[in-house]
């Protein structure tokens, strides 16, 4: 690959403005850490004001959908089929954006009833979430108006973006509060309590939803739903391989190396075309395929230096290693490897600490 080929590829890589590249994966995975981040806010509230729980969960279940909309293409793929049904490209979309709306509406008026300090973030929830409802107006002007000097497109394409991102950024830094104000709780503990059995799910349920995907006409063009959910459960499996290693204080440095290798495989499951190949010598290997089971062999032999550190149910991470070795990747779907890699990481994140239970069993006592 010559330098100029190697700087068109990066560059097209940290475009915020198309998919199925490192940018969109950025996005979707900020919203989905937005998302772990709020459902602690269930967390906080369940044992003594169920409202104000259900409303943290809303606005979680809104900011997991933003999520995969920013990856797997949803809206757009609404709008198409508004119009392939002679609706109009907004038919659909005003519907779901009224839901959406509503739903966070009824969570900012509950959640405001708790106080001048949650009123307080309301509102900043209120900007970060208007922010992102702003983008839409964007696109209608876009669609709206010819927009025929590049510059001009490009002061477009750099305001809906960056628009865009701070929405997420405010949205972060006011959910994130859930699960660090207080060393009483542990983080991330109600998508911890959800991530077992929706492994286990994705594990048996990955060839439907890839089947799901690959029925859209435009998945080679648009995001990929099933690339979504493989790229959020590798994100949850890091998320908790973290909080492990926070709350074991044993063999930080293999916990982090966790970590940094579910986020490598989280990136490749969006940002690596299923269909591409790499050339041998005997056959072809599929690029995703064999980026991930890299990865995997990674993740097992940390597992094997660090036993005492995690996952109990390392054996079925390891089972995945013996398979791949044996199993020339070309034979793998690009499409199901990433989600079966990412339901069996989650299982084994699943899998708590002593020092996890013990806080589990004590939550009002501090962790130390």
């Amino acid at each position: 690959m010559t330098w100029q080929e190697w700087s068109s590829n990066l560059t097209w890589h940290l475009d915020l403005g198309v998919e199925n590249n490192v940018a969109a994966w950025w996005s979707g995975a900020l919203l989905a850490a937005c998302a772990f981040f709020a459902s602690d806010g269930y967390a906080r509230f369940r044992h003594d004001d169920r409202p104000a729980a259900r409303a943290w969960l809303a606005i979680a279940a809104i900011l997991l959908f933003l999520s995969a909309d920013e990856i797997g293409s949803l809206h757009e793929r609404l709008s198409l089929l508004g119009k392939a049904l002679n609706l109009g490209s907004w038919a659909l979309l005003l519907p779901l954006g009224a839901l959406l709306g509503s739903a966070y509406v009824w969570s900012a008026i509950v959640l405001s009833r708790r106080g001048d300090a949650e009123r307080r973030r309301v509102l900043v929830l209120s900007l970060g979430f208007g922010l992102l409802a702003s983008v839409a107006l964007q696109e209608f002007i876009e669609h709206a108006v010819a927009w025929e000097s590049p510059a001009a497109k490009a002061l477009r394409r750099v305001v809906e973006e960056g628009t865009e991102l701070a929405g997420m950024l405010v949205l972060l830094r006011v959910t994130s509060g859930n699960s660090f104000a207080s060393e009483e709780r542990l983080p991330f503990q109600s998508f911890f309590d959800a991530l077992k059995p929706l492994g286990m799910i994705v594990l048996f349920a990955a060839p439907l939803l890839v089947a799901v995907t690959l029925w859209l006409p435009d998945h080679g063009m648009r995001g990929r739903p099933s690339d979504w959910l493989a790229a959020v459960m590798f994100l949850g499996a890091g998320a908790l391989a973290a909080r492990h290693a926070v709350f074991s204080r044993e063999n930080v440095t293999g916990a982090f190396a966790l970590v940094l290798l579910c986020g490598m495989a989280s990136v490749v499951s969006v940002a690596v075309e299923p269909q591409k190949t790499m050339e041998t010598g005997l056959f072809d290997l599929g690029a995703r395929a064999m980026t991930l089971g890299l990865v995997v062999m990674a993740m097992g032999a940390i597992l094997t230096l660090f036993t005492s550190v995690h996952w109990q149910e390392a054996v079925l991470l390891h089972g995945m290693v013996l398979i791949y070795l044996i199993v020339p990747a070309s034979l793998f779907s690009g499409h199901v490897f990433p989600l079966i890699l990412g339901g069996i990481a989650c299982i084994g994140a699943a899998r708590p600490t002593r020092e996890e239970r013990l806080a589990c069993a004590a939550p009002d006592a501090v962790v130390r």
